[in-house]
């Protein structure tokens, strides 16, 4: 599943939890706008936290995500420049201006306790609103994207 918004700065990412399942996810955001050299930067955590059920959480800053819960303590950035670089901001650390000032939020990838695993979101590519937006029938959840005023919003049922 993903979500996107304009910058990942000023705009945030909600994600509701309506379903009787507690759900892992990871989210990733990007340059849609240099679609040519893979959106970077991205930004991205890698190790999924969870979503309880019934709950829901808002995501306004990459680096105040450790404020929330689920807490998002570790960024993993693939800059414009070459480097990768993890950021752990439970150490001081945090992603750099160069790099989250270029981008949005762009997809939710959710992992479901079936052992599904499905993005929705905005894709890289030419056209920055191709993507998935609502989960096809057939999995064990469903779930949409929407987006209004650069404000993402992932409903999971």
């Amino acid at each position: 599943m993903a979500a996107s918004f304009v910058f990942s700065q000023t705009n945030t990412i909600q994600i509701i939890n309506f379903s009787q399942f507690n759900i892992k996810f990871t989210l990733i955001s990007n340059n849609s706008s240099v679609y040519g050299m893979d959106c970077v930067p991205v930004i991205f955590n890698e190790d999924p936290v969870t979503l309880l059920s019934g709950n829901s959480v808002t995501y306004s800053q990459h680096n105040l995500s450790q404020n929330v819960i689920p807490a998002i303590t570790k960024w993993r950035v693939y800059s414009a420049n070459g480097n990768d670089t993890t950021y752990d901001l439970l150490t001081g650390a945090s992603v750099p201006l160069a790099d989250y000032s270029l981008t949005s939020w762009a997809t939710i990838e959710m992992f479901t306790p079936a052992g599904e695993q499905v993005r929705l979101g905005r894709f890289c590519s030419p056209n920055a609103t191709s993507g998935y937006y609502t989960l096809p029938s057939g999995y064990t959840i469903n779930a949409s994207w929407s987006t209004l005023n650069g404000n993402v919003l992932v409903v999971i049922t």
